[in-house]
């Protein structure tokens, strides 16, 4: 599967998991908006039912009179439903008094004589009987009835039908219901009152079928109070069953739901339809000009395919971006081509720069006699700063000399192949004292100084013959002496200033008289600068006593043992200056 499929398949997911908890939580909550609307207007429904049933009943004024004879004689009216339509037998009712009937009262109902009081009792009954029937029909309702309680805790029955899906039950008058008072507080207030109560009394009941199964269901009964001459004679109830109010509110839900259901399935597959065209097709073919451009680096190409989207949103934005990056990077790839082929010349320059700069240093020991001598240089970069030189004034004479240029690199490089040039011709050149030669090289060094570099130097000329080192010291580092002691000390006499800062310094001479084993150690600030990963120097300390460990080792031996020890102390830390040495051991 591609991933834009897989992201459409995921976002559809997702849009229907959301669906699904919105349409359950929406369904919800539509269900109990819908209860709690729907309750008051069944109350408002059950209200008009009893008003009908009410009104029709005290439309009788002998209303009074003919309940009470119900109740009394009920076992001596033939009131049955089967023959609600046979009239014949009121024949002898007088005909006034059945037009009439809904204007006799209770007195003149009681003046009738017996048989026709229960033949009018009777018609009436029929009367009311068909009219309850036909409303009940007519209705949704589970019961209806007509009841008067008793004082042995039951009701008499004047009317009372009920029904639903599996039974119809019906009461005949006369029968009784058991019922207490103190069980049913709203009618109870009612009969005080004479008011109608405000709200429906729930009652879980159970009913029982003829199979001998039954159920218990929650049923809402609402209540009226049925009144005549300024007594309550009973009372209407409308009763319905809750399942079949929930049952009515679940089927309206269900209907608004389908609609709610089929529209956000047209939106969602909109949604889905205009994500993919909008969005995930524009995107991919970013995508792929994009791993195209990484494998074929054709911005011409990747530039002409990304123009072709024209898609007026973020992808569209990131479409252009990418053009114009593609555009760039070729730029950019053109410049680091140009800087790389400029760097590789550089590097070939400086490598051979550096050779240049180490060959100019001398470092053939051999035919040396009287002493022993070694030298070593390590650049911090392909070229540096620091020097070293020797070189024979005649047989018995020999100049040597460590200096140390400010700044690295090559105009530190430059400037060090100069000192050394001013150096050895003034001392081929006149054979003058240490003294003399630095006082003329620092006074040539000063002019056209204008990058302020300066150098510190230790130049000094032995005489081979007697040990003696007649040296100056200008502005470099002290150099180690092992004497007859047999212990490397640190020499301080003779330091000056460094050169090229100002031609009329004073500088003076130093004087040394070596003896057979003795050694000078001179050495340039990147050995006790050197710096580890802890940012801890190596040290004069440091120096002077790995030095002493071997002081009769030759100046070859001493040199590699300390550079051993040095390499140790920095670890992988970077070399931070040029490394230079020069070791004499009289013999």
């Amino acid at each position: 599967m591609s991933k834009n499929k897989r992201v459409l398949v995921q976002s559809a997911v997702s849009f229907v998991v959301l669906f699904g908890l919105f349409i359950v939580i929406n369904c919800f909550s539509t269900y109990r908006s819908f209860y709690n609307v729907y309750i008051p207007k069944l109350k408002e429904d059950s209200g008009r039912i009893k008003d009908y049933s009410r009104k029709f009943l005290e439309a009788y004024p002998s209303l009074t009179w003919l309940m009470d004879y119900w109740q009394e004689n009920y076992s001596n009216l033939d009131v049955s439903r089967s023959s609600l339509h046979d009239t014949a037998k009121y024949a002898s009712l007088p005909r006034e008094l059945i037009a009439n009937r809904k204007s006799i009262t209770s007195e003149q109902a009681q003046a009738l004589s017996p048989e026709h009081q229960r033949l009018f009792a009777e018609f009436c009954y029929r009367e009311i009987l068909s009219r309850l029937d036909e409303l009940k029909d007519n209705m949704q309702m589970h019961s209806l009835y007509i009841v008067r309680p008793l004082k042995d805790k039951d009701a008499f029955v004047f009317y009372f039908r009920d029904s639903d899906e599996k039974i119809e039950r019906v009461l005949f008058l006369g029968s009784t219901l058991p019922f207490t008072m103190s069980k049913h507080p709203m009618i109870q207030e009612m009969y005080s009152t004479g008011k109608e109560p405000q709200e429906f009394e729930f009652v879980r009941v159970k009913d029982y079928y003829e199979d001998g199964s039954g159920r218990a269901e929650d049923i809402l009964y609402d209540y009226e109070p049925l009144l005549a001459d300024g007594k309550i004679l009973g009372h209407i109830s409308a009763a319905f069953f809750e399942t079949d109010v929930k049952r009515a509110i679940f089927y309206e839900v269900v209907a608004i739901e389908s609609v709610n259901v089929v529209c956000f399935v047209l939106l969602g597959v909109l949604l889905l339809f205009i994500m993919y065209r909008q969005v995930l097709e524009p995107l991919s073919r970013v995508q792929h000009n994009i791993r195209d451009y990484a494998e074929n680096k054709d911005s011409a190409s990747v530039i002409r395919e990304l123009q072709k989207i024209k898609s007026r949103n973020e992808i569209g934005r990131l479409a252009d971006d990418m053009s114009s990056l593609a555009a760039e990077l070729d730029h950019y790839t053109e410049e680091i081509a140009k800087l790389s082929a400029e760097k590789a010349k550089l590097d070939s320059e400086l490598s051979l720069a550096a050779s240049i700069q180490q060959d100019a240093l001398p470092n053939d020991f051999s035919g040396i006699t009287g002493f022993q001598l070694f030298t070593f240089l390590k650049p911090a970069k392909e070229v540096g700063g620091d020097l070293y030189d020797f070189f024979m004034l005649d047989d018995d004479h020999i100049v040597l000399a460590v200096g140390d240029v400010s700044g690295k690199g090559i105009s530190a490089a430059l400037l060090m192949m100069r000192v050394k040039t001013l150096l050895k011709d003034a001392a081929l050149l006149t054979h003058a004292s240490p003294l003399e030669i630095i006082n003329n090289v620092n006074a040539m060094l000063c002019e056209d100084n204008d990058a302020m570099m300066f150098i510190t130097l230790w130049f000094g000329i032995m005489t081979i013959s007697t040990g003696e080192i007649v040296y100056v010291n200008a502005g470099h580092e002290y150099p180690l002496i092992k004497d007859s002691s047999g212990i490397f000390t640190v020499e301080r006499s003779g330091h000056s200033r460094p050169l090229a800062i100002n031609p009329n310094a004073k500088f003076s001479e130093g004087r040394l008289t070596l003896k057979h084993g003795d050694t000078v150690f001179v050495y340039t600030d990147g050995v006790p600068e050197a710096t580890n990963e802890n940012n801890e120097q190596f040290g004069l300390e440091r120096l002077a006593e790995y030095l002493n460990e071997k002081p009769e080792d030759s100046p070859k031996e001493l040199t590699n043992s300390l550079l051993e020890r040095l390499n140790n102390f920095v670890g992988e830390a970077p070399q931070f200056d040029d490394i230079t040495i020069l070791c004499v051991k009289y013999s």
